[in-house]
């Protein structure tokens, strides 16, 4: 079974330039079996595609921007400590190297993490940011309960 997370960032770089930027930091190699263009990551598959036009839809109506990049990160529920530990690293690997507005998304409508006009909000509801994850952090940052879509 596999938990479905989409990490949405507006920018104007490509799909696959974002896509990059998490591989280099999780160190992580495209598989050239993988036909749908799939990453394998420690307890997940990542691959990236541009934000589906009701998802921005979705985003923009409640967030207030319009992503264009969507990163999918599908993990595996036997791995998921690990897995989510390694998504959050390259989730925040991007956060770092590409500017805008941006979420962390679980099952399409949990806000787990928003980045508006360069603040952080980190999700203090849902139990993802454990100490350890947060260690991972480098920006400023505030916690609170943030809203589903």
């Amino acid at each position: 079974m596999s938990l479905d997370y989409n990490f949405r960032i507006t920018t104007s770089l490509a799909p696959e330039q974002v896509l990059q930027v998490a591989m280099e930091a999780l160190a992580l190699r495209p598989a050239s079996e993988s036909p749908r263009g799939e990453i394998r990551g420690p307890g997940f598959l990542l691959a990236a595609g541009p934000v589906a036009p009701m998802s921005k839809a979705m985003m923009e109506e409640a967030r207030g921007f319009a992503p264009s990049v969507d990163l999918q990160f599908g993990l595996e529920a036997h791995q998921r400590h690990t897995a989510m530990t390694a998504m959050l690293h390259g989730v925040l690997a991007v956060l770092r190297h590409v500017s805008g507005d941006a979420a962390l998304l679980f099952g399409g409508e949990t806000v787990l993490l928003l980045r508006r006009h360069g603040q952080l909000l980190l999700d203090a509801s849902t139990g993802v940011w454990t100490p350890e994850r947060l260690a991972l952090v480098s920006a400023p940052y505030a916690m609170q309960a943030l809203p589903t879509l």
